[in-house]
């Protein structure tokens, strides 16, 4: 049995309940399970609830949760499938619900609930799709049942989870958990799943308490002990309507397949998302085995973690020239060979060999062991339980940084490498002490478990009052807010508790600061109010994003100019302002965080100019910048624009941008882990793009071409709840929202682009990013 999931446990009445095991499928195995009634049960109302994390790549085509009827007969044919990524709910004939939006997140577990009651007046009542406790209303097709309309499912007919009866095909592949039927009810979500209160993280429930009538069932795939109906396939309601399993194993070993990757212990796999360029390894059996091309690599879902001891398996059924270690992800696009690996007979550190003729050598069948001891700083390997080498400073990469566990392929000729790994979601077989299994339990708490406290994006409609219009729905009083129209070409509006109420600045253009002369902006508990005066309430769409930087403003003195400060040092937010003292040398401030900021913008207030950012993964930190007002690429100063930038002061030549005497302000972001990150990646140039681990489900996403010019593209989840991500509104523009393209896939770890475009995605060029949380990934479902 799985351990007691502490990451779960909050206000909200989950914790004394863990899902204990999922059931893998693997459709090239065609498992499945099956079911025929012996009687009917309700087949006008009735709810399926099921928890389950896909296999994601181009592996969604046509797959089946379930279905009823080997025929498409009108009233008999009825399942809920993959189509286009997306999900299709059918009653043959009846109902067709086809979401806009697209569910392929490989990542982390999703919870989707279909909810019928034909006896409904109201059409769109009748049948209810739900992801992770939200009704999905967008569709591309809609139609629904006819009043008291009687579907196959809860017929006498077979029912089958996992594969399409008719013509026995499409068979799923991937996990799920807590597969349960409804018989004669029309449910909420409410009824399986709650929210966490302290992590804002949708939580299983026990059901044991529902009423699931009589063809009702619950699956819990907890019995491990055989693959029959009356274990595997056991209904834990109480009913007695058991599933019989069909070509799924539970032998030890890599073909297992009860699995304690569960909604309340997400387990890392093999990533098909992330590749090297345009090569993507897609891996099957749950992600968990590889075939390895030319080019191709495998890698975790899951960084590893800073700190702590970590450990995986690998399998090879066919070594030819595998290798397996581990990798920095974000520099592997520029350096194909980037990390410490284990090829056999020896060990390389970036394709260079540190170790040769090592005894005990990966071969066809051995078990690899890879430890990746963070406290050491070391890696190194065991094949069959016994060390093979010696421990490898993981300091002597060239870049030691956003390591992932990898398996790879050393050369383009001979046969391909295949196995598996195993990151813990059955058991090790020569687990040393004190490691740990790459899973969410086992992940460092979060500095900030509940990004909402921290950070939100507000939507709303101006009133068009000149009087303050209230836009509330924080859960903290923001110091920060950045709104900008969706519907019109208004300039952005930035104003904060620092320079004070009613003082707006723009990114856009190089309009200095507006001090309004009667009330624009308030700051307030849970929002903020608005008004005509500040072009704020005006009758149009907007979107504001806001930021909580700590509450007081305190001196600063950590510089040679004195500043007024606001931090947010848990968040890694501040705010300052200073006076300039026009120096054509940088000159300092403080900025209050306490570390070194990996994102800061600088703006003049009093005269017109241009605003400049800079980024800690510049590769040159002295004199690169770019200006968040122009879409120009990164550029390269003649003469220092930055000086000392370190956990107390910023150094900045003012020069660049305003005169002696002029008023300033900067806002600064250090990395949270788990909250925020600044950074860079690699684009592939491919609308299968570059894979981007944060750490966390984005909330809010800014890019920008560093090499190339390109607008500062903006992208949040409320306006795009759904992926992909379609709505940008940019930064250095006064344009209004575009929809036309496709940019992103938000994910539980990141994001992963979805455009060939140059602007967002350049072939082989680097590409400047920050990005703050909805969820930590420790908390994350799929998205």
């Amino acid at each position: 049995m799985a351990l007691f999931d502490t990451i779960r446990a909050g206000s909200s009445g989950a914790t004394d309940f863990e899902i204990q095991r999922s059931l893998r499928f693997n459709d090239d195995d065609n498992t499945y399970l099956s079911r025929t009634p012996s009687s009917n049960g309700n087949r006008k109302t009735w709810t399926i609830s099921i928890w389950f994390k896909t296999e994601g790549g181009g592996s969604l085509q046509g797959q089946r949760f379930w279905s009823v009827s080997s025929s498409l007969t009108d009233g008999a044919y009825a399942s809920l499938a993959y189509e286009n990524d997306g999900f299709i709910a059918e009653l043959r004939s009846h109902l067709d619900l086809r979401t806009t939006g697209v569910f392929r997140d490989p990542t982390a577990w999703y919870h989707v609930v279909l909810a019928l009651d034909t006896t409904q007046s109201t059409a769109s009542n009748r049948a209810k799709l739900y992801v992770n406790g939200t009704q999905i209303t967008a569709f591309n097709t809609e139609s629904y049942p006819s009043q008291n309309h009687e579907g196959g499912w809860n017929s006498t007919s077979e029912h089958n989870i996992g594969r399409e009866l008719y013509l026995t095909r499409r068979y799923f592949g991937g996990y799920m958990a807590e597969f349960t039927n409804i018989d004669g009810q029309q449910l909420t979500p409410s009824s399986f799943a709650e929210t966490d209160s302290e992590t804002g993280q949708w939580v299983p429930k026990d059901t044991s308490s529902l009423t699931f009538g009589t063809n009702g069932f619950r699956l819990q795939f907890a019995d491990n002990s055989n693959t029959t109906a009356t274990t595997l396939g056991k209904d834990t309601s109480g009913n007695g309507n058991n599933w019989t399993p069909n070509n799924f194993s539970v032998s030890a070993g890599a073909g297992n397949d009860s699995l304690e990757d569960t909604p309340t212990n997400n387990f890392s796999t093999l990533n098909p998302l992330a590749g090297y360029e345009t090569h993507f390894e897609e891996s099957t059996n749950g992600n968990l085995d590889f075939s390895l091309s030319h080019g191709e690599f495998g890698f975790s879902t899951f960084e590893i973690p800073t700190s702590g001891k970590w450990y995986a398996e690998v399998v090879f059924t066919t070594f030819a020239s595998g290798r397996c270690g581990i990798t920095n992800l974000v520099q592997k696009n520029d350096s194909k060979w980037n990390g410490i690996d284990n090829l056999g007979g020896e060990i390389r550190v970036d394709d260079s060999v540190v170790q040769s003729g090592i005894s005990n050598t990966i071969g066809n069948n051995k078990i690899v062991g890879i430890k990746v001891d963070r406290d050491a700083g070391t890696i190194d390997w065991t094949v069959d339980g016994s060390a093979t080498g010696t421990a490898v400073n993981i300091s002597s990469m060239s870049d030691p940084n956003n390591l992932v566990f990898a398996v790879g392929r050393n050369s383009s000729s001979g046969s391909a490498p295949t196995g598996s790994i195993n990151f813990g979601q059955r058991p090790f077989s020569h687990l040393p002490a004190n490691y740990k299994a790459l899973n969410s339990q086992n992940l460092p708490e979060p500095t900030v478990p509940k990004s909402t406290e921290y950070f939100e994006t507000l939507l709303y409609t101006g009133q068009n009052t000149s009087s303050l219009y209230n836009v509330t729905g924080l859960d903290f009083q923001p110091d920060w807010v950045w709104l900008k129209t969706r519907n019109t070409n208004i300039e952005h509006i930035l104003f904060d508790a620092v320079r004070g109420e009613d003082k707006q600045i723009p990114t856009s253009g190089t309009n200095s600061e507006v001090a309004r002369s009667s009330a624009a902006y308030r700051f307030l508990s849970n929002g903020f109010a608005v008004s005509t005066v500040g072009n704020g309430n005006n009758p149009n769409t907007y979107a504001a994003w806001c930021w909580d930087a700590g509450g007081t403003t305190v001196t600063n003195t950590d510089g040679t100019i004195s500043s007024q400060v606001r931090a947010n040092t848990s968040a890694g937010i501040s705010i300052a302002t200073w006076t300039s003292d026009g120096s054509g040398s940088p000159t300092s401030f403080g900025h209050g965080l306490g570390v070194r900021p990996d994102f800061l913008m600088i703006l003049n207030r009093s005269s017109s100019g241009n605003k400049q950012c800079w980024f800690s993964t510049f590769s040159n930190a002295t004199n690169n910048f770019v200006s968040i007002n122009l879409a120009e690429r990164v550029q390269t100063a003649g003469a220092a624009m930055w000086g000392t930038i370190d956990s107390s002061v910023v150094s900045f030549r003012h020069s660049a941008n305003s005169s002696n005497g002029n008023n300033m302000v900067g806002y600064f972001f250090s990395n949270v882990e788990g909250f925020s990150k600044a950074g860079k990646y690699t684009g592939n140039g491919n609308s299968d793009g570059t894979f981007v681990f944060t750490g966390f489900r984005p909330a809010f996403l800014v890019i920008k071409t560093g090499e190339q010019d390109g607008d500062w593209i903006m992208i949040d989840n409320k306006r795009d709840v759904d992926n992909p991500t379609q709505h940008r509104l940019d930064a250095d523009l006064i344009d209004s929202e575009s929809s036309s393209d496709v940019y992103h896939d938000f994910l539980a770890n990141g994001f992963k682009l979805r455009t060939a475009s140059a602007s967002r995605n350049p072939s082989g060029q680097d590409m400047y990013y920050f990005a703050f949380a909805e969820n930590p990934f420790k908390y994350a479902r799929a998205r």
